[in-house]
């Protein structure tokens, strides 16, 4: 209910304030752009925020802040888990994209406005990354979800807790790296996922 509620407050600020808007058309323009922006955003947070806040909400001076998400440990899910944040954590880590994402678009196109249908590619990735099977499309994209198991890299760090903090598995470009998170994956979650 939590993220429903940001959600809500987040997309109505941005759309009275001018920086976001909603424009469906299905068209190979609107679709790239929409992916292309969902996927900026989602990698700024995910650098930024993921990078450096997250491993500072894991320290013991800040994890109060952080600890109702790591309530489950093996046993996460896109049903659930997805929902107990508290709300300067859901701020911190999943709004933080749009806060670096804006100046970064107007220094480029001279226009700080992005399509909210951007925003729910990010909201989507995050959303499956906590799913239960292993398997989740997190990018919807076959090429990137085969490569990068980002879903397997964010079930280990609710696992370990204090590793595994960015989302994106940057090392699954290597073999044996992604190997490794797998064979780490199937013997802490008593699996068997190739």
């Amino acid at each position: 209910m939590k993220i429903v509620v940001f959600l809500t407050v987040v997309s109505s600020t941005m759309n009275v304030l001018g920086l976001a808007y909603w424009k469906f058309e299905l068209s190979s323009d609107f679709i790239l752009t929409y992916f292309f922006e969902g996927y900026c955003i989602w990698l700024l947070k995910d650098f930024f925020s993921l990078g450096l806040l997250h491993k500072l909400l894991h320290t013991p001076k800040y994890y109060y802040l952080h600890k109702l998400h790591h309530k489950w440990t093996k046993d996460t899910s896109n049903l659930y888990t997805n929902y107990y944040f508290d709300l300067l954590d859901i701020v911190l880590e999943n709004a933080a994209g749009l806060f670096f994402y804006i100046p970064l678009k107007y220094l480029v196109t001279g226009s700080f406005r992005f399509n909210l249908y951007s925003y729910l590619l990010v909201v989507w990735i995050d959303h499956t990354l906590h799913s239960c099977n292993p398997y989740s499309s997190c990018f919807l994209n076959p090429l990137l979800d085969f490569v990068f198991r980002a879903n397997i890299r964010h079930s280990l760090h609710h696992t370990v807790i204090n590793d595994y903090f960015l989302f994106m598995p940057w090392s699954h470009i290597f073999p044996s790296t992604k190997r490794a998170e797998i064979e780490n994956y199937n013997k802490l979650h008593k699996t068997d996922v190739d």
